[in-house]
Formats: structure tokens, sequence, C-alpha cells
């Protein structure tokens, strides 16, 4: 971000328990400004879902597939099939408490999901996310 301190960027991740109280993640998952989320939303609009959840739910094969195309890709959409139990909204927070994903966008049933790769190689798309 310009201007800003990289740490200013970062949020502590947080999640209610069942007796109330809060549980405190050690993991820090960036927060995306305002134009970053309509930067990756704009190209987001081109691309098609490559993951889509069915009956079955989000279980361990799927969490790996998304962890894989974030790793290549960077900016993914996913799509909630019809016979799915699970709600969009239920999917976009446990993709971020597990992956570390950042969801750009919720629409209908489809959820648009940033994460900065791992790999080097794969970073093209979080240089230009950070310089906005």
């Amino acid at each position: 971000m310009k201007g800003k301190d990289a740490d200013s960027n970062l949020l502590h991740s947080s999640m209610r328990d069942e007796g109330g109280g809060r549980r405190e993640y050690s993991r820090f998952i960036m927060s995306l400004s305002s134009k970053q989320r309509a930067y990756l939303s704009g190209l987001a609009q081109s691309m098609r879902p490559i993951i889509q959840i069915g009956k079955q739910g989000l279980n361990d094969p799927i969490k790996t597939s998304v962890r894989q195309a974030l790793d290549a890709r960077e900016l993914i959409k996913i799509s909630l099939l019809q016979n799915t139990d699970e709600t969009v909204h239920e999917v976009a927070a446990t993709l971020e408490e597990e992956i570390g994903a950042e969801t750009v966008r919720k629409i209908g049933r489809v959820i648009i999901l940033y994460k900065p790769s791992s790999k080097k190689e794969n970073r093209k798309l979080s240089a230009k996310v950070k310089l906005i």
C-alpha cells in the first residue's frame, strides 16, 4: 500500500467459540482496501468458476483444490451448486479461517477469493494489488 506501513494492513483474526468467548488465532490475514477489492472484482468478472461445491459440501479434497488453485492463480471463483446444504457465507468464512484466503466478493452463489501465492514465480497479481 502506498505510504502505509505494511503491518498496518494486517488484522488479527478471531472467532467466537461455543461458550461465547473469543478464540484467537495466531495467523494474520491481509485486509484488502475497497480499491483493491474493486480491482480484483473487475479482474474476476471475466473469469469462470473453477471449483464447484455440491451435495458433499466443503470437504477436505475441495479445500485442497482451493489451496492449490489459489497458490497457482491467486484469484479464483468458486460456485455453490443448488444441491448443497452450505451457504455462501459459511463456505467463505471456513475458507478464510482454514486457508487464509481473503473474500473479495460474494455474489449470489459465487465466491471470489484472493490469496497471494507462496511461490515467487506465481506472484504476478499480488504485486499489482500491493501498489493500489
